[in-house]
């Protein structure tokens, strides 16, 4: 099993918060960010990233503003790689 899927599994067993964002945002890559979206986000989940509304910031970051549901996880999480890199820290 891979430290990606580990997390997955240990969040899906303890369901505290750490656990479930650290299984996330481990899995955001394109390749796994549908399957850690469907294990971890609710179908209902609200999406909000940097505010709630503003159509220029959106022209530059277009995974600004809020949604809700699991595409909107799918989809910034998928796309955000290819303007930033994402490295993921240990937790102390």
């Amino acid at each position: 099993m891979t430290e990606q899927s580990l997390a997955i599994e240990k969040a899906l067993n303890t369901k505290t918060p750490k656990d479930v964002v650290l299984a996330f945002l481990m899995n955001t890559s394109k390749e796994l960010v549908e399957n850690a979206t469907q294990l971890l986000v609710a179908e209902d989940a609200a999406y909000v990233s940097l505010n709630f509304s503003n159509p220029e910031l959106k022209q530059i970051e277009p995974w600004a503003g809020s949604g809700t549901g699991r595409a909107i996880y799918i989809y910034t999480f998928a796309n955000v790689g290819t303007y930033w890199n994402i490295e993921v820290v240990p937790l102390v």
